[in-house]
């Protein structure tokens, strides 16, 4: 009987211990999980970028799209995204959470004037590219807005294996 209370006793100090194991991981890593901070950036991500990146719809029939990035120190972004001006772009560091779920450490975020692909009259509203800066190199995917299901007219484009080297 001793060791039957001895077994109990010792899971149910199992189970505490691992509840607050959690709740300080889910601290240490939540204080910064509501997003991170806008404008925070490395100092050598600042400039010009060019990249293509691939894309992944079915119902798109051009298989790439190319990029231009104009990125300010204080992370705010212009540029180009295929046929499609950017207004709006901000640059935010991902919180320590989202970097360890395996996201890209930056998330640009805006919005988009004219076509994305102006020969297929592809348009969204709006976009975001998330990308990881290391040694010199920007690799990123990008999705626009629309929805998951619908086709060319509303359905979110997807493009993958964004490789952005420095412009000029």
């Amino acid at each position: 009987m001793r060791l039957i209370l001895w077994i109990y006793n010792s899971y149910q100090e199992s189970i505490l211990l691992n509840r607050i194991l959690l709740f300080s991981f889910m601290l240490t890593f939540l204080s910064g999980a509501g997003g991170g901070q806008v404008g925070c950036i490395e100092d050598s991500l600042a400039g010009s970028w060019k990249g293509v990146g691939q894309i992944i719809v079915t119902w798109c029939t051009q298989n790439e799209l190319q990029f231009e990035l104009d990125i300010a120190p204080d992370g705010t972004v212009t540029g180009r995204i295929g046929d499609a001006t950017i207004a709006d772009g901000k640059i935010e560091q991902r919180s320590a959470l989202m970097r360890w779920l395996g996201n890209g450490e930056y998330i640009l975020t805006g919005d988009l004037s004219g076509d994305l692909v102006a020969r297929e009259s592809i348009r969204r509203e709006s976009f975001v590219l998330m990308f990881g800066f290391d040694q010199g190199f920007i690799d990123a995917e990008m999705n626009s807005s629309g929805t998951p299901w619908g086709g060319k007219d509303r359905m979110i484009m997807k493009v993958v294996n964004i490789h952005f080297h420095r412009r000029g």
